[in-house]
This record gives C-alpha cells, sequence and structure tokens, in this order.
C-alpha cells in the first residue's frame, strides 16, 4: 500500500465557515460519502498512517471540494481492507464468504458512484474470486445504480425488500445476481402474525419461480420480530 511521503495536511476538507457554505452549492446534511472510514476496522491505521479522514458531515463536503484527496483516502481505505481480509483469510485457511454492507452506495448520484465507489468496490471483490460475495445495501437503487452494481463483481445482493419488489429486481438483474431477500422487514414479519407471514413468504417463492433467491427478510430482522413469525418464514419455506 503506497502511502504519502513527508508532511501533509489531514486527508479531510478545509473547513468552511458560515458565509463559504451559503456561497456554495454543498448542502452539509447529504448522506457521508464513505462510511468505512469510521466503522471499519480502517479507521484507526488511516488516521495514523494518512491523516485524519473526512468526518461524516464533511465527507460530502469533500466531494465537491477536494475529490482528488477523498478518491486518494477511498484507495488507500480500500487497500488496506484487503490486506486486512487478506490477514484473516490465511489465518482461516481461505474466506468462503466476504460481505460488504456499503449503504453510501444508494446515497450518492450514479456519477459520484461510478467515480468514487465503483472501482473500489471491483478491487476488493476482485481479490476474493473463490468467495460468494455479497453486496449488503437496503438502500432504494435507481436503475442506473443497479447497472452499476451488476459490475461490482458481486455473486449476491442482500436488498431491502421495503424499497424493491422481487418481480421488478428480477426483471432489472435478471440472474447476474443471486437475489437475497423477499420479505420487508418492518411489514408482516415485524408487526403482523405467523399466517400472515406465511402469506408474503409465498408471495415471495411465487415471484422467485425460475430464478435463484436466498429468501430472508430483506435486509435486517428486527428485535420485534417474533420467534413465531420467523418460524413461519422457514416452514413455510421448507414446505413448498
Amino acid at each position: 500500500m503506497d502511502l504519502p511521503c513527508g508532511p501533509c495536511r489531514p486527508l479531510g476538507p478545509r473547513p468552511l465557515n458560515p458565509h463559504e457554505r451559503r456561497s456554495t452549492n454543498v448542502r452539509p446534511q447529504e448522506p457521508e460519502l464513505c462510511p468505512t472510514t469510521t466503522t471499519s476496522p480502517a479507521s484507526s491505521a488511516t488516521q495514523r498512517r494518512v491523516c485524519s479522514p473526512p468526518s461524516g458531515t464533511s465527507s460530502p463536503v469533500t466531494l465537491y471540494d477536494d475529490p482528488r484527496r477523498l478518491t486518494t483516502l477511498l484507495r488507500l481505505v480500500t487497500e488496506f481492507l484487503i490486506e486486512w481480509l487478506y490477514v484473516q483469510d490465511r489465518a482461516c485457511g481461505g474466506a468462503q464468504v466476504v460481505c460488504v454492507a456499503d449503504h453510501v452506495c444508494s446515497q450518492v448520484t450514479p456519477a459520484q458512484l461510478r467515480e468514487f465507489v465503483l472501482p473500489n468496490m471491483q478491487a476488493l471483490y476482485s481479490a476474493f474470486p473463490n468467495a460468494a460475495r455479497i453486496y449488503h445495501n437496503e438502500g432504494r437503487h435507481s436503475d442506473e445504480h443497479l447497472a452499476m452494481v451488476l459490475d461490482f463483481g458481486a455473486d449476491v445482493s442482500h436488498f431491502g425488500s421495503d424499497v424493491h419488489a422481487l418481480t421488478d429486481l428480477y426483471s432489472k438483474v435478471g440472474d447476474r445476481l443471486v437475489l437475497f431477500g423477499g420479505l420487508n422487514p418492518h411489514g408482516a414479519m415485524r408487526h403482523g402474525t405467523p399466517a400472515q407471514v406465511r402469506a408474503e413468504t409465498r408471495e415471495a417463492l411465487r415471484a422467485a419461480q425460475g430464478h435463484r433467491l436466498l429468501l430472508s427478510t430483506g435486509t435486517g430482522t428486527t428485535p420485534e420480530a417474533t420467534l413465531e413469525n420467523q418460524q413461519a418464514m422457514v416452514e413455510t419455506a421448507l414446505a413448498q
């Protein structure tokens, strides 16, 4: 991993005073670009080795204010993550599954996704060709976003079943991705009865006929979901 040499200023954007914020088209409340820098093992290493990463509020500003430095930061974080995963890969005798949970991909524009995210996703997934590679993002994806997700190199997409219908996704991705989901985590599974969960499960299985599906809530199951509702989903699927 190539690191900057010599003294350098932090990789985050320079602070903007209120007047500067008003005079630009930047909206600080836009979603952060790279949660990996603050929520992954790369965070502490990034801070020690390449100065401080952008904060949650400054990252969207960096998209416009200093995209070159943001590109450098994302490349360094991605290289670190790959090396860190290689360490785990060797320690465990080979990775069987690599799951990348990145909520940013559906929160930036298609142009930003292509410039800042796509190359790093491709690098991460291509580093583990023998593992089952999962892309986790429960956000709403436009058709342009979905087209780039197909180029990530993932095998499986754990998608938001509350914002994307199975039939609609199959019409757009075909069998290039195994869809992982099918039941709305905030619907019958969370608030309904086992009978309602069984009905939704049968509907998902009908929509998936002729395609590949890893049945689950899409994405996470909330703590309010009862064991009876979860059992109803599994039992209904096994009975088909």
